[in-house]
């Protein structure tokens, strides 16, 4: 009888786990959503994103060999598996965290926002 009690407790707690679990999943989704529509309702990727004009954006460049496919010597052309890195701050992309649930970082797609043209 005892161990059937214990295990019954310990399923349900393991279903409340799961449930809180699935709870704050939803919800930070809900807030995720709402965030994205806040950043992307009135922006535009063609507007480079300093906060004033007249200053400049910098943006940091970098470039990280990770292979080196193939040596031609005779033709002297080398090719290579590179990455790419550029960081820049997107004035244009910023919020209150606890107006969103906490979210301090969010994920959008490279095509909806402004790159370097380098």
């Amino acid at each position: 009888m005892i161990r059937v009690a214990s295990i019954r407790r310990f399923s349900f707690l393991l279903y409340a786990i799961t449930l809180s679990v699935k709870m704050l999943v939803v919800m930070s989704d809900e807030q995720e959503y709402r965030l994205t529509r806040y950043l992307m309702a009135n922006y535009d990727a063609s507007v480079r994103p300093a906060r004033n004009s007249s200053e400049a954006l910098s943006v940091v460049f970098g470039l990280s060999l990770h292979s080196i496919i193939d040596v031609d010597e005779k033709n002297q052309i080398l090719t290579t598996n590179c990455w790419l890195t550029q960081i820049w701050t997107d004035a244009h992309l910023t919020w209150n965290a606890s107006d969103f649930g906490g979210i301090q970082v969010i994920r959008v797609p490279f095509q909806r926002v402004w790159k370097p043209d380098i």
